[in-house]
């Protein structure tokens, strides 16, 4: 048995303290008062059971519930021996990895430690430094007596054990107050009882057979149970689908008119509603547009230019000029403001200026796929392939050509690409082609406002020079053309103007509003072109040909919406599974049949399921005039059980009227082999711990003697302290070694040999890791030097 695990839950200054992966040679150190011999009390503790006396029940002293438990090894398997309370304390086994599972923990112990008690345990396994120092205070015949009861290790226990077992055997079978052995009354019970179960026998048979009868019929209600169940299911299908029938005929009506119109009006397609709303807007638009035109082209009556007399005909033709030229500057300032907030509106799409409009080549860049990169790879794998094969310089070289080549056009596509999203930030690419429309439309507008920023440039040269020509006083004013100012001339102009006659005024009003009007039809028309084109795109593009066709085709697609919307919630509210049953109907008469066949069948198996019930009601009654199965199998059982207590107490009786018998055949002789054993290893144990000094002890019944190198014997009186010392542990450790337990029990040894001196403590420590072999070692010391590998400091453990 090996020790593995020290779990303790409060035992004196230990609490909650786990010591694990325990060595079969285990040093375990600490200073004095660590806690050493309470870690040893507490094993024996487990062991035993806790020693119940004031002065050494280790009381935990933080409160903690008393006890612990060992998880040791035994035969390869892991247990778990618990002991929790002090005074009555509860004692739990179990194999570790099945704690569910409780063995019977005094059994268990039983079977590890025989007739063993604590006492025993300490005397043959459990030694400290308080045991060799009494060998030092005893006389030497004391200690003879001592030696030779340990080569016999106490039969009598093991005698007055089998005694007890025989005194139970007659206790048990003795004769009672009635005269009658009680092994008797139990074989007479036996054979009334199996008389009985053997009269029951006939009985049970009819009893079988109409419980065979029985199971038969439930058998057969739970089948067409079954049939009922499917045949309800199937009824409440048809009954929901017979009340759902009205609405399956709207929704096939709709289906159908659905169909017809689809194929009546194949070209016909379904009009976005962002394509209507563009399409309605551009309309108003062109209503808009030829409204402005009518007024344009239909103007009011004005008034006739009259002659004035005050300016000469030149200065006259020079102000008409100058009035035409003004408003055709006006009417350029303008279009020029229209178009810049245009461009405004489309600056609003960017995040930076309005970007060009895309090329063929800029579309295969931003869309299509970089073919260029795959061309480069394939130069680069065959130019590695060229170098591999060695295929040639120039071989070589045109591969490299290619991968460059190739290398380069792939990079400028892909930097083609990236400059125009950033030119279109944030759009992506899709949103970049859908946009073209618009960005042509920008790049127009920016080239027409370019054209008549030139073209005001030019007029106001030509105001300038109206303006001179007309009186040479301005000719001081516009010394340096770059320095003219558009707004000024305007102004001066003006004033110019208004300073003559009313005539001429109102002559050159008309001439300007005339210009104006020209102007205006002009972008009027151009305008009124461009949005008829976009009209005939849209029109074209959903099968219309006119923006009449368009509220048409919106009313009748608007009713064929409404439809398609009333068939999807017509066949959500059936559901699918319904609205499939349905469809195998071809009207509501031949569901109605399917129907009421159904309802026939249902009660028909409803009589069926009743049938069978009052024939297992009947049988049922028949049953109960017979034995049961319970009853007579409750009968066996007790005839098994009983003659199971007969098997039990017949062994019993064996087992203890025996017991005395093979105990006394196993001791006799083997007290004598024991003797003999303990004697043989003691002198191989001292020779070895004396260093050959003396190499034999010879025990008897009277003395002890022990010889040395020259044949010389000596008694055990005759020896130094040191020798007596040696004698005794050899002895003890012989005991140990050749007992044959059902175990090999670890030996538990407390500072044990503190009065050596290094060389006898060196000699002991090696013959003690020399037994590990047989059995683990559990051993404390204060004395750093003995501090192995294998080592637990005390003083580093909290609890």
């Amino acid at each position: 048995m090996k020790i593995k695990a020290i779990e303790i839950t409060g035992f004196g200054r230990w609490t909650n303290v786990t010591i694990d992966n325990l060595a079969e040679w285990q040093v375990i150190y600490g200073e004095n008062e660590a806690g050493k011999s309470t870690l040893k009390d507490f094993i024996l503790g487990i062991f035993f059971g806790f020693k119940t006396r004031a002065s050494q029940n280790y009381e935990p002293r933080s409160g903690a519930q008393y006890g612990g438990a060992l998880v040791v090894t035994v035969h390869g398997q892991d247990y778990r021996i618990s002991r929790k309370g002090r005074t009555q304390s509860v004692l739990t086994v179990t194999k570790v990895g099945m704690e569910s599972l409780e063995l019977d923990g005094e059994r268990f112990l039983k079977q590890i430690f025989g007739s063993l008690n604590r006492v025993d345990y300490e005397q043959i396994f459990a030694f400290n430094e308080h045991d060799l120092s009494l060998v030092g205070q005893i006389t030497g015949p004391d200690l003879e007596k001592q030696l030779l009861a340990y080569t016999k290790p106490q039969a009598s226990k093991w005698l007055a054990w089998a005694d007890d077992h025989q005194s139970t055997a007659v206790q048990l079978f003795s004769k009672q107050k009635n005269g009658k052995r009680p092994l008797n009354q139990a074989s007479q019970q036996y054979l009334d009882l199996k008389k009985s179960h053997q009269d029951q026998a006939g009985a049970l048979s009819d009893y079988l057979t109409a419980g065979l009868e029985e199971t038969d019929l439930i058998d057969k209600i739970k089948a067409k149970e079954g049939e009922l169940e499917s045949l309800n299911k199937k009824y409440q299908n048809l009954d929901q689908a017979n009340r759902t029938w009205p609405l399956y005929q709207e929704g096939l009506t709709l289906q159908k008119e659905l169909n017809g119109f689809a194929k009546d009006h194949p070209q016909v397609k379904v009009i976005s509603p962002a394509d209507q709303k563009q399409m309605k807007e551009l309309g108003l638009e062109l209503d808009w547009l030829n409204q402005q035109l009518g007024q344009i082209q239909h103007p009011e009556p004005s008034q006739s230019f009259i002659n004035s007399g005050s300016i000469d005909e030149n200065q006259q033709e020079t102000l008409r000029t100058m009035a035409n030229q003004l408003a055709t500057l006006e009417d350029n300032q303008q279009q020029s403001d229209r178009r810049n907030q245009q461009l405004s509106q489309f600056q609003n799409f960017f995040t930076g200026s309005i970007p060009r409009p895309l090329s063929s080549s800029d579309s295969q860049a931003l869309t299509g796929k970089n073919y260029w990169l795959w061309v480069t790879l394939a130069g680069l794998v065959g130019t590695l392939l060229a170098v591999v094969a060695s295929l040639g310089l120039v071989t070589q070289g045109i591969f490299l050509l290619v991968t460059v080549a190739s290398g380069f056009l792939a990079n400028r596509h892909h930097q083609q690409g990236q400059a125009i999203l950033k030119d279109y930030a944030p759009l992506d690419p899709a949103a970049i082609i859908k946009a073209q429309g618009h960005v042509q439309r920008a790049a127009q507008v920016q080239d027409e406002l370019a054209n008549l920023t030139r073209h005001q440039e030019q007029l106001v040269q030509d105001l300038v020079s109206s303006l001179v020509r007309f009186d040479g006083q301005f000719r001081g004013r516009f010394t340096d053309p770059s320095l003219v100012d558009s707004q000024a001339v305007q102004d001066l102009v003006h004033q110019v103007l208004e300073g003559q006659n009313q005539d001429i005024h109102q002559q050159l009003d008309n001439e300007l509003a005339k210009n104006q009007r020209m102007q205006q039809e002009r972008e009027l028309l151009q305008q009124k072109t461009q949005v008829q084109s976009v009209i005939q795109n849209l029109l074209g593009q959903n099968g219309l040909t006119s923006l009449a066709d368009l509220d048409q085709a919106v009313a009748g697609q608007d009713q064929q919406g409404q439809q398609i919307q009333r068939l999807a919630d017509l066949k959500e509210r059936i559901g699918s599974d319904l609205w499939e049953l349905l469809s195998h109907y071809r009207n509501q008469a031949n569901l109605q049949v399917d129907l009421a066949q159904v309802r026939d069948k249902i009660e028909a198996g409803q009589l069926t399921v009743k049938g069978y019930r009052d024939q297992i009601q009947r049988l049922r009654v028949s049953k109960a005039s017979l034995v049961s199965a319970d009853q007579y199998q409750s009968l066996g059982q007790q005839l098994a059980n009983q003659e199971a207590d007969l098997k039990g107490g017949f062994g019993q009786y064996l087992a203890e009227t025996l017991v005395v018998e093979m105990v006394k055949r196993a001791l006799i002789g083997q007290e004598e082999d024991l003797s003999d054993q303990v004697q043989e290893v003691a002198s191989q144990y001292f020779s070895r711990l004396t260093g050959g000094r003396y190499h034999k002890m010879a025990i008897n019944q009277k003395k002890v003697e022990v010889i040395g190198q020259d044949g010389e014997s000596f008694l055990l009186a005759e020896l130094s302290t040191g020798a007596r010392d040696q004698a005794y542990l050899a002895v003890r450790l012989a005991l140990v070694a050749s007992l044959k337990l059902g175990e090999d029990l670890p030996l538990l040894i407390d500072d044990g040999f503190v009065n050596f001196d290094d060389r006898r403590q060196a000699e002991v420590l090696s013959l003690l890791q020399d037994l590990t072999a047989t059995h683990q070692i559990l051993f404390w010391t204060f004395n750093r030097h003995l501090v192995t590998d294998k080592q637990i400091n005390l003083g580093e453990i909290h609890g």
